[in-house]
């Protein structure tokens, strides 16, 4: 391309980039993109275009399509203090959005973590270990504890109920060594409170955590 040509599109660009400029001071973001991605047709290479056009897209709320145009214009034109901080500006707006989504996301998976207070695993453990259901209660699972404490409570009343009339202590030894009835029973009640006293902590540390954002903006 000689240099008439050369200033041709100099000229064309700058025409374009002016409109466009005027387009976005009245709002008309339709009319000023539309400007601006003529003006690239032009000059794809233009650093100033693409810096523009970031300008525009995060004025419309699109941060990860301003972050593309200042990434592209930092790569044609290296060493721009200004378009810098544009760049190292929206990378952390983006940064700061993934992050809000990310905690929106867990809250609107978990909603009970709206507003829960951090949970102890000790008093969890504990609370459990007296009567099971009672750590899953602490922790906000209200319907496993439930269970697991209906389930406490009818194999204790169903121990209980199988237990002779007659018996005495000496013979209760003997009688939980011969009867197979009164041997599922105590089975269960031993396996429903260490469900009960495993569960219960380990829930509670769990939701003691903060919810955290695994996506990362690429680096430059």
């Amino acid at each position: 391309m000689d240099t008439k040509d050369n200033s041709q599109q100099e000229a064309e660009v700058e025409r374009l980039l002016r409109f466009a400029n005027l387009h976005r001071i009245r709002k008309e973001w339709l009319q000023a993109e539309d400007y601006i991605r003529k003006a690239l047709v032009w000059s794809p290479d233009n650093p100033d275009v693409h810096e523009m056009l970031g300008d525009m897209l995060r004025e419309l709320g699109k941060p990860h399509e301003a972050l593309e145009e200042y990434k592209t214009a930092r790569e044609i034109a290296p060493g721009n203090a200004a378009l810098e901080t544009k760049y190292a500006t929206i990378i952390l707006e983006v940064s700061e959005a993934e992050h809000a989504k990310a905690v929106a996301l867990d809250v609107l998976s978990n909603p009970q973590k709206l507003g829960a207070k951090p949970k102890n695993a000790f008093l969890a453990l504990t609370f459990s270990a007296l009567i099971p259901g009672w750590g899953q209660i602490y922790n906000g699972e209200m319907k496993k504890g439930a269970i697991l404490f209906g389930l406490f409570l009818l194999t204790v009343i169903l121990f209980v109920i199988s237990i002779p009339h007659s018996v005495t202590p000496m013979g209760f030894i003997a009688l939980l060594n011969t009867s197979p009835i009164m041997s599922v029973f105590l089975m269960m009640w031993f396996m429903i409170t260490l469900y009960a006293i495993i569960d219960a902590p380990l829930v509670a540390a769990k939701k003691s955590k903060r919810p955290e954002s695994n996506d990362r903006i690429a680096s430059s």
